[in-house]
């Protein structure tokens, strides 16, 4: 099932993509900006990337570990998403003039930059009060007076 989202929600991936290519930025030596219009566009092509390029990748990727993946009970699937962001962290520093990425080396570094960033953030920006993550997956426990044993679904 295709689980629908809020514009919050988009805004909250934005927000988080945006200040982790920053630290990206500055805690990598191979990545660059010259200015801030073009870290924006980097960020905003990156977005596209993600939306439309990602799946894509990802599918590939993690279908071409799949044999990999079962003998290392999944470690390998994690590193081809790693693989999957860092090339597309590369693409962007070669599609956008004033955004360098020296290297895939760098790429490798800055995708797990904004990997750790927004992870951080999105334990920060969890919805208060009704036990939910970022994304809802988990519905409130509701406090109510039954005491029915029946599973909803």
């Amino acid at each position: 099932m295709i689980e629908s989202r809020s514009w919050g929600h988009w805004v909250r991936e934005c927000v988080a993509l945006a200040l982790g290519v920053l630290v990206a930025t500055h805690a990598v030596d191979g990545i660059h900006y010259e200015t801030p219009s073009a870290l924006g566009l980097a960020v905003g092509t990156l977005a596209v990337l993600n939306g439309i390029v990602r799946p894509f990748l990802q599918a590939f990727f993690v279908f071409a570990s799949l044999p990999l993946a079962v003998v290392t009970f999944g470690a390998a699937t994690v590193f081809a998403l790693w693989v999957v962001n860092s090339l597309l962290f590369y693409f962007t520093g070669m599609l956008i003039e004033g955004f360098r990425v020296d290297g895939f080396g760098a790429a490798m570094w800055g995708a797990l930059w904004v990997s750790v960033v927004s992870w951080v953030l999105s334990l920060l920006l969890k919805k208060q009060g009704d036990g939910t993550g970022s994304r809802g997956r988990f519905p409130k426990k509701q406090e109510s007076g039954d005491d029915d044993d029946v599973i909803d679904v």
